[in-house]
């Protein structure tokens, strides 16, 4: 894979099998700011903290800058039973 080309995630292969178009334009992203995987996930960002406190979720920290990489996120939510349904 080259820098240019992104894997794209189980759940937004799902999305696009489905007819559904991939959340707000996150497919390509790797890494999500914490207000990016709050909108993605639809989860509070407390939530969110909590499950990288009980090491369900990790963070990753680029220098003062904390990201969640798009597929820790997808697989967080894919083991809490989270399931994106179309609007």
């Amino acid at each position: 894979m080259t820098h240019t080309q992104y894997e794209v995630s189980k759940r937004d292969h799902e999305r696009v099998q489905a007819g559904i178009r991939p959340h707000n334009g996150f497919v390509g992203k790797r890494y999500l700011k914490i207000p990016e995987a709050v909108e993605y996930s639809g989860r509070s960002r407390s939530v969110l903290y909590e499950a990288h406190k009980r090491g369900e979720l990790t963070f990753t920290k680029f220098g003062g800058a904390t990201r969640i990489e798009l597929a820790d996120l997808d697989a967080f939510l894919d083991s809490t039973g989270i399931k994106v349904e179309a609007a």
